[in-house]
């Protein structure tokens, strides 16, 4: 892999791993078009609090 590749993969697996952190790693849908419902609102949620955040500081 080259560096730049490398980088954009380091950000997108920690970001993935804060989601899950905050917002548990679970699905709680049965259904494939549920769950990915579930993992879009569950990534907006995250998207919402690091905007927060951002304008609060």
């Amino acid at each position: 892999m080259d560096d730049f590749g490398y980088s954009k993969r380091s950000v997108i697996e920690s970001a993935n791993s804060q989601i899950k952190r905050k917002l548990g790693d679970r699905l709680r849908s049965r259904k494939w078009f549920t769950q990915f419902k579930e993992t879009e609102l569950k990534i907006s949620v995250y998207n919402i609090e690091i905007a927060i955040c951002v304008f609060l500081l």
